[in-house]
């Protein structure tokens, strides 16, 4: 990229980014509307502590004028995410102080502005259910939620999968029943065999790709020469976890919590059993009584197998756009059909 000379050459792919001893960055795009003329920004650690750096083209780094935003260390994989309902720059750490042998939970710092910073504020420690270490975690949000790969380590064994966590506030975290692993590790003789570190998904195509590194030893062993490389994973969009109606002969029900409607059209990501499958859908008052014309009876069957984008109606053409501006509940029949996600538009 000819910008970082290595033996005498810029014939490589290094940036100029960090001083001493960068590590764990990662780079996201700049939010539209918060200030920044950059197209990019950087979290990572350098030798001063958690560092922040903005780049137009992802190549040339200009270092944030405050760094360190936090001067205790945080050797892991750091992330940052903004907040766009709060309006905030959230940042995921180590905390900086120890609980015992070990500091390795999942701490939180926030900004209105990457000028000022809370303190770091532990969020996430594991419980009696848990690997009692958590290595780290990158976040990333989607909807109206935070998710979080979260890095669990086995001190004792030496290995590090990835387990999938979501959050409404980026505070209060909540594990995906019944805690099944995200990303495993590969098989025995594989590059992935020792550990897996996973990064934010990139969306493209319809599918959300995780690009993660994986190694071949052990956190407890040496690392080798060869010994780690990057791998891809793929889901199709938003399709993290799902819910399903557990009866062939009876339809199962999802009730949301009031929700403010505010756009035009409603998409459902699912998928169903072709000919008898299919999905419908309600809108309820905070009494839980059908709004006229937008009932069950009302809705246009969602058929079609399996889309990221099915289209919600009802009979005469009515849309969401032609509902009342006020708290509603949206009321999911499913019959024989596989629920991702709905998107308000």
């Amino acid at each position: 990229m000819d910008v970082f000379e290595w033996k005498a050459s810029k014939k490589n792919n290094y940036v100029a980014l960090g001083r001493r001893r960068p590590a764990g960055i990662t780079v996201v795009r700049a939010a539209r509307g918060v200030g920044l003329s950059q197209r990019y920004l950087a979290v990572y650690l350098d030798e001063p502590g958690i560092c922040l750096a903005y780049s137009d083209d992802g190549a040339k780094w200009i270092e944030h004028k405050n760094n360190p935003i936090e001067p205790s260390e945080s050797d892991t994989h750091n992330s940052i995410v903004y907040d766009s309902m709060r309006r905030m720059w959230v940042v995921y750490m180590r905390p900086p102080v120890y609980a015992g042998f070990t500091k390795r939970r999942v701490a939180v710092m926030e900004s209105p502005d990457l000028q000022t910073w809370t303190r770091p504020e532990t969020v996430l420690l594991p419980d009696e259910a848990d690997l009692p270490e958590f290595y780290a975690m990158p976040v990333f949000r989607r909807g109206n939620l935070y998710f979080g790969l979260l890095h669990v380590y086995d001190r004792p064994v030496g290995t590090i999968e990835v387990e999938l966590v979501f959050s409404s506030d980026g505070r209060h975290w909540h594990h995906v029943a019944p805690r099944e692993l995200f990303l495993t590790r590969g098989n025995q003789g594989e590059f992935d065999h020792g550990m897996v570190f996973a990064t934010a998904p990139v969306i493209a195509h319809g599918e959300m790709r995780i690009y993660y590194g994986g190694t071949s030893t052990l956190h407890t062993q040496p690392s080798k020469t060869g010994g780690a490389a990057i791998g891809l994973a793929s889901i199709p969009v938003d399709r993290f976890f799902a819910m399903v109606n557990s009866s062939q002969d009876q339809p199962g029900f999802i009730l949301t919590r009031p929700l403010l409607l505010n756009g035009s059209e409603l998409e459902v990501n699912a998928k169903m059993l072709p000919v008898q499958g299919h999905i419908k859908v309600a809108v309820l008052d905070l009494e839980g009584k059908e709004l006229p014309g937008f009932g069950f009876e009302d809705s246009k069957l969602i058929r079609g197998y399996d889309s990221l984008r099915h289209q919600v109606s009802w009979g005469a053409g009515k849309r969401i756009a032609d509902l009342p501006k006020q708290p509603l509940r949206l009321k999911f029949q499913l019959e024989q059909a596989t629920f991702y996600a709905f998107y308000v538009k």
